[in-house]
């Protein structure tokens, strides 16, 4: 593409000026760059050719987020999605261009485009994603694909259009959303507020969320209609949260107990939606049903970057096998993964006593520079659980974590059949 000529790409009902980066003003800058802060004009631009892979969309705006700049291409009809994002991805990558709209005047960071939302609704939709944020961190899309509130260049953004059309899928749209909403903070409310102990942020971090009511009542709208979803709206959502853990669930982990002769420790009630990354609104997790227990979650990890894993112990165990090993060889599964974690102590600590500190150990390996977060907390080992307790997990029907994509070694939950009846 030409460095130093301007030209006009004509899109649908809108134009864009694509011009060299460098020849951009300030003011062209700021305004592309508000542009896609808003995740409108991108994704607008976009949505007809990456629908269909929201993966590659979202890396190609996050990719474009952190350089600060948007980019569109003629002719998007005629390119297929893949060749799109690879020459996408480069012109990124590269530097190149900058988009600014040709948009008649002003920004149009809110409305337009498209958008179904009055530029009102978008602005409180906006303080909303912010008022969660600061108490609950990324919030996601219900399948994890898609964050509505994320960081970049040093600062937290928010994709305002898609929270609100989700959230008027889920929760109803104009005053029918804030009618339920209320209804679930009248509940949080009743009885001295005893269900605001019971639904996160936890009672330790509050003091440092000034004001996480207002956002727990958010929060617990997301949270109770995952639980009418399943079970009715004619149910009573605070008499189940009350009842805690399942009954068939108490008794199985007392049988592991008994069985095992292991005392260990356990919990994992909590009611919120599914958390992979951040939480993903639009669910409900096993744990808000009392199905799903956490054992010694503190000795044992849920490994997001288990790829990374495999690549620096170099012991590959892939979810296919892990699935396979737990219905046909549960102890051949927990060595494999106990030799995983044994070695990745044994490797790191030998890297440590040659160079020094961890620190530097970590700096020095790719591996272990992509997990650096895991690694600080977990390179004394990140599985621990003894096998007689898996053992009878196991005999007593349980799924365990370590057979999900992403590995969670402290984590059981009764089968769908099982948990169905409850």
């Amino acid at each position: 593409m030409p460095h130093k000529r301007r030209r006009t790409i004509h899109h649908a009902s809108t134009s864009y000026r694509v011009v060299p980066r460098a020849a951009a003003s300030r003011r062209e800058q700021s305004e592309a760059f508000g542009q896609l802060q808003s995740s409108l004009l991108f994704e607008r631009a976009f949505r007809p050719h990456f629908m269909e892979d929201v993966e590659q969309r979202q890396t190609l705006i996050d990719l474009a987020l952190e350089l600060g700049v948007t980019y569109s291409e003629h002719n998007l009809s005629m390119v297929s999605t893949a060749a799109l994002y690879e020459r996408v991805k480069h012109e990124v990558a590269e530097g190149r261009v900058l988009l600014a709209p040709l948009l008649g005047g002003g920004s149009a960071q809110f409305g337009g485009l498209g958008s179904t939302h009055t530029e009102e609704e978008l602005r409180a939709g906006e303080e909303e994603l912010a008022l969660l944020r600061r108490t609950y961190g990324v919030l996601l899309n219900a399948n994890g694909k898609l964050a509505y509130t994320y960081r970049a260049q040093g600062r937290w953004c928010y994709r305002v259009e898609e929270y609100l059309t989700h959230r008027d899928a889920y929760l109803g749209a104009g005053e029918a959303y804030f009618t339920y909403k209320e209804q679930g903070q009248s509940e949080l409310d009743a009885k001295n507020a005893a269900l605001r102990e019971v639904i996160e942020p936890s009672t330790k971090t509050r003091p440092d969320k000034p004001d996480w009511q207002a956002a727990q009542d958010v929060f617990y709208a997301w949270v109770r209609r995952g639980y009418h979803n399943k079970f009715g709206l004619a149910v009573d959502v605070p008499a189940l949260i009350r009842a805690r853990m399942s009954p068939v669930l108490r008794y199985v982990l007392q049988s592991v107990r008994v069985d095992s002769g292991v005392e260990f420790q356990c919990g994992g009630f909590n009611p919120r939606p599914m958390k992979q990354g951040g939480y993903r609104l639009g669910t409900i997790s096993d744990h808000a049903f009392g199905t799903a227990i956490d054992i010694e979650d503190s000795k044992n990890a849920q490994v997001k970057p288990w790829a990374r894993i495999e690549s620096y112990t170099g012991l590959k165990l892939d979810r296919g096998t892990r699935r396979l090993l737990w219905q046909s060889s549960p102890l051949e599964l927990h060595r494999r993964i106990t030799e995983s974690s044994r070695k990745f102590v044994q490797k790191i600590a030998q890297a440590v006593e040659a160079q020094g500190s961890l620190d530097e150990v970590i700096k020095a390996d790719r591996d272990l520079a992509s997990m650096r977060e895991f690694v600080h907390k977990w390179h004394q080992g990140f599985f621990s659980l003894p096998w007689p307790v898996v053992r009878e997990c196991h005999s007593h029907s349980l799924v365990w974590g370590a057979t999900f994509t992403t590995p969670d070694l402290h984590h059981f939950e009764l089968p769908s059949n099982m948990a169905q009846s409850i």
